[in-house]
């Protein structure tokens, strides 16, 4: 009974998300490669200790160098996660806002269809409650999917990967 109604939930949001596309596919490719970002800074922060280790060790030029670099890698990873994190909430925000405004006016529309007989016998603010409380409900459901479910996609197949090859 619950995957049904998951499924009928993600299906109900996937036919708002749709309909901004290009908000979606730029919301969904940064929140992405920040996540690859994220996954990739432990090998990155690795190989940093292990060429400070080695230049500890026997301070040679090329040593030295290699130890720079990996410190570059640990600071271009750094910022391409906060860059791309960032800009996955510059495409996040108006998606939910146009998302949200979306469900608002629809549910409202559907609302105003029923017979004159049901919005006499209604409580109007009942109505406008639980109509708030659906988009509420669509918030958080989207955050959960797109800030959780998303990333920690990507982290167990990047983990695993990068485990696989080493």
């Amino acid at each position: 009974m619950n995957d049904v109604r998951f499924l009928a939930t993600a299906a109900y949001v996937w036919n708002y998300w749709r309909r901004s596309r290009w908000l979606f596919a730029g919301a969904l490719s940064a929140i992405f490669a920040a996540t690859v970002c994220d996954v990739f800074l432990p090998l990155a922060a690795g190989r940093l200790i292990d060429s400070l280790v080695a230049t500890a060790a026997v301070p040679q030029a090329a040593q030295v160098r290699e130890a720079f670099l990996a410190l570059a890698v640990v600071v271009a990873v750094t910022a391409g996660f906060v860059a791309f994190r960032e800009t996955s909430y510059r495409f996040w925000i108006p998606l939910a806002t146009v998302t949200m405004r979306r469900i608002y006016v629809d549910a409202f529309a559907r609302v105003q269809r029923f017979s004159a007989d049901w919005h006499a016998n209604s409580f109007a603010g009942a109505t406008v409650r639980k109509i708030s409380r659906g988009v509420w409900a669509y918030d958080t459901y989207a955050d959960t999917v797109y800030h959780g479910f998303l990333p920690a996609a990507v982290v167990v197949v990047g983990v695993t990967t990068n485990l696989m090859f080493h």
